[in-house]
């Protein structure tokens, strides 16, 4: 009861007496009206405390919605207390604030929107704390919290607070306030909590309700035995008989069920309240049993009835969908599962292994946190097209990690339906192939580099089975074959007939040989091309045997030799010509040849002029060279005033006939360089720092006096 009505005593007097009528033990009239007016208070609230509660108690048992109560119970709570506003705060999810979720007396917006704070600083969120009912009796002088900004907003004074229970966590706080000094008598007390109490149970009825009507709706499809027995003496639970069952029950011994919930269903019938039993087997211990889940409610005049919702599968269902679990959280693939639209519902160890992100990091996400940018847009429309109608998409992903390393998976996502058919989830399986990936990349680098150098040296590979007769053959072989791939059978015989039937004896021969000791051979062999031409290629071979000395393979390479044969046929015929030519002209050579001429014992002298041709070039050299030989010269000038232009042919006989003077010891000296004969030279690739060369034969000569140790005399 929330009273201001200050009491006047009875004052004593300066004698230390008390007035004669309080020494007769009768109260002035005065006192004995305030006191009766008390008790009159006092009977009057619990009178409105006990048709408070006793009008919510109906409204409860009558099943009203938890919300209605709550309003009907702030208004009820502050009509009973006197009281100018009443609220329920309501406890949000993250427990960091209250919402007023109804409330009287307040201002237009604080029920519905305003917040208040949950931690300790603010009465509701220090009452959250508390066993018992916070009482506040003056909130200015408070030290235990201060006063959140809707009250002092309201401009409250006293005002009591308690928690409403909940599963889990609080529902939050029922709280009482004035805008006057008030004191809380224990009757109010005990009223604020009896309706706290109150409205955490017609809440948690409810919930327990929305509980069970989503397992109802869940297992909706699911046939539920009923049975029902009368109870002739309640309290006896061996007078039960059986009434009926269902269908649903068939194959159960009803005598089995009975003597499993007897008991329970006796404790129904007396307290005429439901009852889960939990789950009750019937079946023999050494057989199979059926698995229910209980429930039993009262029936009228001492019956009582039990559903028995057989969950067998379910709990061999559930048994499966732990080992599927256990086998999900230990695959070593990476397994995610998101929901209709693509946000991330789950990801096993794995996931997090690979990617590096957590399984906090990436809950409610977008798979798209992976995207590198590497695989194209075209990519993700094909898989989004492909799932969203309901068939499995498969490909790969260049995903990129946390740390921003980038990984290649394989992936399979495919959709997941409901019971209606309808998709609510989507199943990724991927797997981690960077290593695959970077395998067949060396791989194909490796063959690419194989087939080019195949191809630049006219050598192929080819691998013989034995046993299945099969022959395979690398690309280059079936080019210097003249052949297409896919278009020839290549078995052994077919081989043989490509070679030429002048040497098929022969390769046939050593290939048997090979065989037969284990030999390798080497051998040159010609083939015949589809259009007639003949070609020629050298052939190696190496047979493989099994433990018990049967051969089973053979390898080998091919080489086309056609052009070198061909080349060293030339050089023959060209070497045959050249020493005909060189008899013949041997006389016009040495008069041809510009003469040598010696300066010194130590110096001599190569003009060239005109023209210089190879044979020419080639006579020139050896003049040099036996000049040298003969006169042991130290320097040799050699002069190409004379030579009216410099090309590739010249500049190659200059480094020649350079390098063979240094080898008999003689330094060469090429005079008659001018600019842009050193330009070409240059740009014929000719090293210059690597000779001696002057621009005119007065300065080569004076160098050459100076290598010999001569001096040049000016005059």
């Amino acid at each position: 009861m929330a009273s201001n009505t200050k009491v006047k005593t009875a004052r004593k007097r300066k004698d230390g007496q008390q007035p004669a009528s309080a020494v007769k033990g009768d109260l002035p009239g005065t006192v004995r009206g305030q006191k009766d007016q008390r008790s009159q208070a006092v009977f009057e609230a619990l009178a409105r405390h006990e048709a408070a509660l006793a009008q919510l108690g109906r409204r409860a048992l009558a099943g009203i919605d938890p919300s209605v109560l709550i309003d009907e119970a702030v208004s009820l709570v502050a009509q009973s207390l006197r009281a100018e506003y009443c609220a329920v705060l309501e406890l949000l999810p993250d427990a960091s604030a209250f919402t007023v979720r109804a409330g009287v007396g307040w201002k237009e917006g604080v029920v519905g929107q305003a917040k208040v704070s949950a931690y300790t600083d603010s009465q509701a969120g220090y009452t959250l704390l508390r066993t018992q009912t916070v009482v506040v009796e003056d909130l200015s002088e408070e030290r235990r919290f201060t006063a959140d900004p809707l009250l002092h907003d309201h401009g409250v004074v006293s005002g009591m607070s308690v928690t409403i229970r909940g599963e889990g966590q609080p529902f939050g706080v029922l709280s009482v306030h004035t805008a006057r000094r008030c004191k809380f008598a224990k009757d109010d007390v005990a009223f604020l909590q009896d309706v706290a109490e109150m409205l955490a149970t017609s809440i948690e009825r409810k919930r327990a309700e929305e509980r069970s009507l989503l397992f109802a709706s869940i297992f909706n499809s699911v046939q539920v035995g009923l049975a029902v027995w009368y109870l002739e003496d309640p309290n006896d639970a061996t007078t039960f008989k059986l009434v009926s069952t269902n269908p649903a029950l068939t194959g159960s011994d009803p005598a089995l069920l009975q003597a499993a919930v007897a008991e329970d269903c006796a404790e129904v019938v007396r307290s005429g309240k439901g009852k889960e039993l939990g789950e009750v087997r019937c079946g023999d211990h050494d057989g199979p049993q059926t698995v229910f889940s209980a429930k039993a409610f009262p029936l009228p005049n001492n019956h009582v009835g039990v559903a028995f919702d057989d969950i067998t599968e379910r709990r061999r269902g559930e048994e499966d969908v732990r080992k599927l679990s256990r086998a999900v959280e230990q695959s070593p693939s990476i397994i995610t599962i998101t929901d209709a639209e693509g946000n991330i519902e789950y990801v096993n160890p794995k996931f997090t292994q690979v990617t590096g992100y957590a399984f906090e990091e990436v809950i409610g996400k977008n798979p798209r946190i992976l995207k590198s940018g590497e695989t194209p847009p075209e990519e993700y429309k094909r898989l989004w097209a492909a799932i969203t109608s309901g068939r499995e998409w498969r490909g790969e992903f260049h995903n990129k990690k946390k740390n921003g390393e980038l990984y290649w998976a394989s992936a399979s996502i495919l959709p997941i339906r409901d019971r209606e058919g309808l998709i609510t989830h989507f199943l990724g399986v991927e797997e981690d192939i960077t290593e695959r990936r970077r395998a067949e990349e060396a791989l194909r680098e490796s063959e690419a580099s194989l087939v080019e150098a195949q191809r630049v040296a006219h050598v192929g590979n080819w691998d013989w089975n034995i046993v299945t007769n099969d022959l395979a053959w690398s690309d280059e072989i079936y080019r210097i074959f003249g052949l297409k791939p896919r278009e020839f059978g290549a078995t052994y015989e077919a081989f043989l007939s490509t070679v030429h039937p002048d040497d098929r004896e022969y390769v046939q021969k050593s290939v048997d040989q090979a065989v037969h000791e284990g030999k390798p051979y080497s051998i040159d062999h010609r083939i015949v091309l589809p259009e007639g031409e003949v070609r020629t290629v050298h052939e190696q071979g190496e047979v493989t045997f099994d433990k018990i000395g049967t051969p089973i393979r053979m390898v080998g390479v091919v080489q086309d030799i056609t052009e070198r044969r061909r080349a060293e046929e030339e050089i023959r015929s060209l070497n045959v010509e050249l020493e005909r030519r060189v008899a013949e002209q041997e006389i016009s050579i040495g008069e041809l040849s510009t003469p040598v001429v010696k300066l010194w014992d130590e110096i001599v002298l190569l003009p060239l002029i005109g023209v210089v041709d190879t044979e020419r070039a080639q006579q020139l050299i050896e003049a040099m060279l036996n000049a040298i030989v003969e006169t042991q010269a130290r320097v040799a000038i050699l002069d190409i005033t004379g030579v009216p232009g410099v090309d590739t042919s010249v500049a190659q006989h200059m480094i020649r006939t350079v390098a063979a003077a240094k080898m008999l010891g003689a330094e060469v000296i090429v005079t008659g360089v001018s600019p842009e004969a050193a330009q070409a030279l240059v740009k014929l690739g000719v090293d210059l720092s690597s000779m001696r060369t002057r621009g005119t034969l007065r300065t080569g000569l004076a160098e050459a006096l100076s290598l010999v140790g001569r001096q040049v005399v000016s005059r």
